[in-house]
């Protein structure tokens, strides 16, 4: 509750308090939000409705649907605003970084204390500089003031006199942040908090101790994690030393969210403590700028290039961008090749860019100087990601233009730094001006064991003893336990095609160099050892022996073409749609049609390891020969029935995004990954998007209301086509055994979207089924009782233990 005239001052500055204070669940935040609210709609025209616009410009980055009420979110930001900058006023009251400002809580008219707001407002440290090239967009309330205004103003200034001028203890405006916005709305602004031990490992690998001949910039700052523990070693530096106390020490950061823009200089202040007094308005370098589409030449502390770039670029995908976004960085993705897909691989999921990925091009490229470092968190997946990730792992800005080598990649993906999302993260050092050498060092991080120390080792430092490197920071964040790098799990990363070095990484455990080579000074910045390099791998292209393929794809209208069979009818078979199924679920229809054009139907719920059985039917409007949809008289002619039923969906199929892309002008049923491989009598079967392979195989299938017909399955399973029932079963049985396993699990990212597509075949070595060969029959003998016991309910360790025995052998 807010102090009363005779209660004394809170000593502390805690986040909590700061939350407790002026949180949702608080006194305050709820009335002054409805308070600015009000003012905001009512203030049409005028100086708040120009701010709203320019706010919902600079906002429109990516397409969330969050802005539907923008008043509201508005209202929400200014709110919060207003108490970081009486926040920042109060504790760094110490310095003469703000103008003085009048106990806001005793001024007797509303109009006397809106005057003395707008000055402060118009001079107040936090204020835009020039180089923001526009006014304060949270400054807006003083030109609609309001009598509820005006009372919420005076309830915020006398809580804000609770608090102590002097040094906060931890980020004291994230958990204030964190309530007042949900989760929802700062995932749909692309914002996500980098913890505090996060950016501290980002500073060590980009080598940074607070030297303050060295530049550093951070991007995408957004709430200023980065430059925050940068100036924090910058101060340990200087103190340490005989350096000036006057400079303000070279970090600077870029934000093109305007909330974002105000707490990092809020927080930069805070950091500086006494420092801060050297500050003057519009000093303060950190800048709204959108890094991507920004002019690179600036003035000031931002002029030039920079020693590092460190951060968090945003990880919006592609699709989330706003269209206007998206077509005005379309030249910068092409420009840096990281559009790099025929129109059919990006169509299948290739094509999901994030923007963190332009981000990074485009920072190394603009400013970073020539042998300075990049050090980010992103997402580990444009290391494994077949399609999606190739032209960001050509690390060179351009067809033929600078390269940049990768240094480490740390793979954080089990400590979950994010608690908030399951993104899979790391973090990547870069080095302009040299190419990559692979195999690159690539560390993969676990939760330590309960138990384990949580301080650094020297023998481990000096690379010779077995205690794994921990930190203390990530005690309190990960309950119990620690991450650590065990030095006798070590990896390394080369492209799995050795002829294309864009194509995605393979991991190879690595043996740890006991002794630093020559030359090799700066590249332990994290205190891990230096690897052994790999074993040369073969230049020749591999050729797979079996090609796969999707299985049927309806574009996002399962409701519509899938189908359970309800029996037989005159003229045809009685169908009922499943409607719940798809995006747009459909109505819900049961009509009789004819049967020709119904196949079984295998989902990815109906595939196992060994085990593969339809439960309903799918509708192929697709002619498999020619890879179009049917010819309307056909359909018309031959299947009236089947045509009348989707006939009554053609709205809906028309709609389908991937329909008007790819297939507009053909007829309105088309499919997609449709081929005579579809309806091949026999077939394997697997997975996509699974932990682990499980091949099954499957041959025709019969329903009473059909007879036997091939199984068709749906496109978020793979399909291998082939000639022999012994065929499938040697094949099935090399998929789903522990050395197959392996190879797949070092190329690509269990559970993730690129993980068992039919591309997986190129990076695993399978040979072609030959019946003279024993071990392959033996493995087809063993498949076909692991099917068995499978179907029977039986436990299939037996033959799978036999099959991981002679798969080993080949």
């Amino acid at each position: 509750m807010p102090a009363t005239k005779n209660q004394k001052p809170e000593t502390t500055n805690a986040p909590l308090r700061v939350a407790a204070d002026f949180g949702p669940a608080g006194p305050l935040a709820q009335p002054a939000v409805r308070a600015f609210h009000a003012a905001l709609l009512a203030a049409r025209p005028g100086p708040a409705a120009q701010c709203l616009d320019r706010w919902k410009s600079l906002l429109a980055v990516v397409g969330s649907g969050d802005l539907a009420q923008p008043e509201l979110l508005l209202a929400g930001q200014t709110y919060y605003a207003l108490v970081v900058k009486l926040l920042t006023a109060r504790l760094t009251a110490a310095t003469p970084i703000f103008p003085s400002l009048p106990a806001l809580a005793q001024v007797q008219s509303d109009a006397q204390l809106r005057d003395a707001l707008q000055h402060w407002e118009s001079t107040q440290a936090l204020s835009p500089s020039a180089a923001d090239a526009g006014p304060d967009l949270f400054g807006w309330y003083t030109s609609a003031w309001t009598a509820d205004l005006a009372h919420s103003v005076r309830r915020v200034a006398e809580c804000i006199q609770r608090y102590t001028p002097g040094p906060c203890h931890g980020d004291v405006l994230q958990a204030l942040y964190q309530q007042l916005f949900s989760r929802r709305v700062r995932h749909g602004l692309g914002e996500y908090y980098t913890p505090a031990w996060l950016a501290e490992h980002v500073l060590d690998e980009a080598g940074y101790d607070g030297d303050p001949g060295q530049r550093l910039l951070d991007p995408a700052c957004g709430s200023g994690v980065f430059l925050v523990a940068a100036i924090r070693r910058a101060l340990a530096h200087r103190n340490a030393s005989s350096g000036s106390r006057d400079e303000l020490p070279n970090i600077v950061g870029f934000d093109l969210n305007p909330l974002a823009v105000l707490t990092a200089r809020a927080n930069y202040l805070i950091a500086l403590g006494s420092n801060a007094k050297h500050v003057r308005r519009g000093e303060i370098p950190v800048f709204l700028r959108d890094t991507i589409l920004d002019p690179a030449a600036v003035e000031g502390p931002a002029a030039g290039t920079f020693d590092l770039v460190v951060g968090n670029p945003p990880w919006i995908a592609w699709d989330r961008l706003s269209a206007g976004y998206r077509r005005a960085t379309l030249p910068l993705w092409r420009q840096y090749g990281l559009f790099s897909l025929s129109g059919n691989d990006a169509r299948h999921g290739g094509g999901k860019k994030d923007l963190a990925m332009l981000l990074t091009y485009v920072a190394a490229d603009r400013h970073l100087r020539t042998g300075g470092r990049l050090a980010f968190v992103i997402t580990q997946t444009v290391f494994q990601t077949k399609g999606a990730g190739d032209g960001f792992r050509h690390f060179r800005l351009g067809v033929n233009g600078i390269p940049l080598r990768v240094i480490r990649v740390h793979d954080l993906t089990a400590l979950r730094p994010f608690a908030e999302a399951a993104a899979r993260t790391a973090t990547l050092l870069l080095e302009k001006g040299t190419e990559t050498r692979y195999p690159v060092p690539y560390l993969k991080w676990t939760v330590a064991p309960d138990g384990m120390p949580h301080t650094p080792c020297a023998a481990f430092e000096s690379g010779t003893g077995p205690v794994p490197h921990t930190c203390a920071a990530l005690k309190k964040r990960h309950r119990a336990c620690a991450g650590y790098v065990d030095p006798f799990m070590s990896w390394q990363a080369e492209p799995v095609e050795p002829q294309r070095p864009s194509s995605p990484w393979r991991l190879v455990k690595a043996p740890i160099a006991t002794e630093l080579p020559a030359g090799s000074a700066g590249e332990t910045a994290s205190g891990l050892p230096p690897l052994h390099p790999l074993t040369a791998s073969p230049s020749h292209p591999f050729i797979p022996s079996y090609q796969a393929h999707l299985g049927a794809n309806s574009g996002g209208a399962n409701g519509v073409y899938w189908l359970e069979l309800l029996g037989t009818a005159p003229g045809g078979v009685r169908i009922r749609n499943l409607a719940q199924c798809g995006r747009d679920r459909p109505a819900a229809v049961t009509q009789v049609i004819e049967p020709d054009l119904l196949y079984p139907l295998l989902r990815w719920g109906d595939v196992g390891r060994y085990t593969a059985r339809p439960a309903a039917c799918v509708l192929l409007a697709q002619n498999p020969q020619t890879r179009r949809g049917r010819d309307a008289a056909v359909m018309q002619g031959d299947y009236p029935l089947s045509y009348a039923y989707l006939e009554q969906f053609r709205a809906a199929l028309l709609r389908r995004a991937a329909y008007r892309r790819y297939q507009a002008g053909g007829p309105f049923y088309a499919m997609y990954n449709v081929g005579p491989y579809t309806v091949s009598p026999l077939k394997v079967v697997w997975r996509r998007m699974d932990r682990q392979i499980r091949a099954a195989v499957v041959a025709e299938h019969t329903f009473p209301e059909l007879g036997a017909k091939p199984i068709v399955p749906q496109e978020t399973c793979v399909l291998v086509a082939v000639d022999s029932m012994a065929e499938a079963h040697y094949l099935c049985a090399v998929l789903n055994s522990a050395a197959i396993g392996r190879q797949i699990a070092a190329c690509s990212i269990s559970g993730g979207k690129g993980f068992g597509t039919p591309g997986m075949l190129q990076y695993v070595q399978i040979g072609r089924y030959d019946p003279a060969d024993r071990r392959h029959e033996e493995l087809a003998q063993c498949s076909r009782a692991a099917h068995a016991a499978a179907a029977a309910g039986e436990d299939v360790a037996r033959w799978q233990a036999a099959i991981d025995r002679v798969a080993e052998k080949l």
